[in-house]
């Protein structure tokens, strides 16, 4: 049987088309993931607000640079005495928060997670809930999450402590602040970002918010 000599042109013209296609397709990937689509966001919410888009960048590359994602735990115990007349009942609410510290600025890291522990000192029983949210990073970021079909938002002050002040129309009371049980988590970010804080409080993933069932448009219109 003679040998086969196979088309070395046409062998070459399907690995250049292979490569071509592959290249494209990776390229392609590169320039729509998660990264570009935050850089986008912030060039368009930069010229929204009137920053320098150069400026803005620069400090979003200087976190990046200076900053590793480090998930932050929040906690604090709140004591609400309701007891009637010699029947005592003291209802304690465990409440703990985790979230990372770079929140929305870093693709992937925008989730916060709030986990309640409510128990009676009469009936001895115990509740346990759990829900998620949204953080726009940094040590003055924002919190924003939707408890008992409320937008609640609340406040890091400078990665020490979350600041939350219930709403003026409600019963709630005084602000609450939780400690932050690993303030080293915002050490490292770089002091000049006011221009990034702005972009950070402003930044809408709306395909994410939707997921919670938050609209946040209300509240960005005003800031």
């Amino acid at each position: 049987m003679g040998k086969i000599n196979f088309p070395k042109s046409n062998l070459f013209g399907l690995l250049i088309l292979l490569f071509g296609i592959f290249t494209a397709g990776a390229w392609g990937l590169a320039q729509s993931g998660p990264e570009k689509s935050v850089l986008a966001e912030i060039d368009v919410l930069a010229r929204a607000q009137k920053l320098d888009v150069k400026m803005v960048l620069a400090q979003y590359k200087k976190m990046r640079e200076t900053v590793k994602p480090v998930k932050v735990k929040a906690f604090t115990t709140i004591s609400e005495d309701y007891s009637s007349g010699d029947v005592k009942n003291i209802i304690k609410s465990e409440l703990t928060l985790t979230f990372w510290n770079v929140g929305a600025l870093v693709p992937g890291y925008e989730e916060v997670t709030l986990e309640s522990r409510i128990t009676s000192s009469l009936t001895k029983e115990t509740s346990r809930g759990s829900r998620n949210g949204f953080f726009t990073g940094g040590p003055k970021g924002q919190i924003w999450l939707v408890i008992d079909g409320v937008r609640q938002r609340l406040q890091l002050q400078n990665g020490a402590s979350i600041k939350f002040k219930p709403p003026q129309d409600s019963e709630g009371g005084p602000a609450i602040f939780i400690p932050i049980l690993n303030p080293e988590a915002f050490a490292n970010w770089p002091e000049n970002t006011s221009a990034l804080k702005k972009i950070g409080d402003a930044i809408k993933k709306k395909a994410y918010l939707l997921r919670f069932g938050i609209n946040l448009d209300f509240c960005f219109r005003k800031m």
